[in-house]
């Protein structure tokens, strides 16, 4: 199993910390579709792979979140 070097998905906004880490997972399968191909898209499949995640102080809370891990086939 070939696995590639980390990719980052973009930061995502979300009331919800699971649908903000749903929709960063979705942002870091197209940036691994992008950049290797499309046999490197699974979430799944990834290796070393981890939320960062923030909340915003604000008076509704707001998650932002980034899926990173590196995109094996």
């Amino acid at each position: 199993m070939g696995c590639k070097t980390n990719v980052v998905s973009n930061l995502k906004n979300a009331l919800y910390l699971s649908q903000g880490k749903f929709r960063a997972r979705v942002s870091w399968s197209r940036k691994a579709r992008q950049k290797y191909g499309w046999s490197y898209r699974k979430w799944s499949k990834a290796k070393d792979k981890g939320y960062y995640v923030y909340a915003d102080g604000t008076d509704f809370l707001v998650w932002k979140v980034r899926a990173y891990g590196r995109p094996c086939n």
